[in-house]
């Protein structure tokens, strides 16, 4: 891999939440805000290496066009429900989903200001 260069063409992030009957494009991830517990009773309230030690931003999202990757997927897929959205929920969707972005934000320099864009 070039210094600085993905190895992927783009990474999507789609849900399925029971008992919804649709899909969900997720658009943007958001850092803070964790406070469900988990099974041990314990939450994330009060990590601070995203915000502390990566100096991350509160939102990242793909550094690519979601809505044209929407429209052309939902033209794509006749008669499955595809929705877009702008919050994955605060516990596990949305934080896999910061997670895999803000890897993405601190080892490839050309797409971070596209994905820490708010």
């Amino acid at each position: 891999m070039e210094e600085g260069k993905s190895p992927w063409d783009f990474v999507l992030h789609i849900g399925m939440a029971a008992p919804r009957r649709y899909y969900t494009m997720e658009t943007r991830a958001h850092r803070d805000g964790y406070v469900a517990k988990d099974q041990a009773g314990e939450t994330m309230e009060n990590d601070t290496l995203w915000s502390d030690e990566y100096k991350s931003p509160e939102i990242l999202k793909p550094a690519f066009d979601t809505d044209d990757v929407w429209r052309r997927w939902k033209s794509d897929l006749m008669g499955v429900d595809v929705r877009p959205s702008n919050d994955a929920g605060r516990y596990l969707c949305d934080f896999i989903y910061y997670s895999s972005l803000v890897e993405f934000w601190r080892r490839v320099p050309d797409a971070a200001a596209a994905a820490a864009a708010g």
